[in-house]
């Protein structure tokens, strides 16, 4: 039996858009960070608030504060980003060799 999933799932664009905004905590600077407009990032947090069914950002004002589902997600990232980095580095290893 196949079980489809009807709701959105969190994608790596959208963990790495939270993650920098994350620490950066301004939407102008961290679409400068990635290259993107300030819209692409606020979609892309919408987005992966959507997916997760829960605030991950609170903003009051210019203020920008994670909530305690964001703080969870954050360090997920923290992890998530670091392992990927991690393959990429191992993986380069592997470049240009035949085997």
């Amino acid at each position: 039996m196949n079980i489809i999933h009807t709701k959105a799932i969190m994608d790596l664009y959208q963990l790495r858009t939270f993650f920098t905004l994350a620490k950066i905590k301004n939407f102008t600077q961290t679409a400068q960070a990635l290259f993107v407009t300030q819209s692409a990032v606020s979609h892309a947090i919408k987005k992966l608030e959507d997916s997760v069914d829960t605030p991950l950002i609170e903003r009051k004002g210019r203020r920008l504060t994670l909530t305690q589902a964001g703080q969870t997600l954050y360090r997920s990232c923290e992890k998530i980003f670091y392992e990927i980095e991690k393959a990429d580095r191992q993986i380069s290893h592997f470049k240009n060799k035949r085997y």
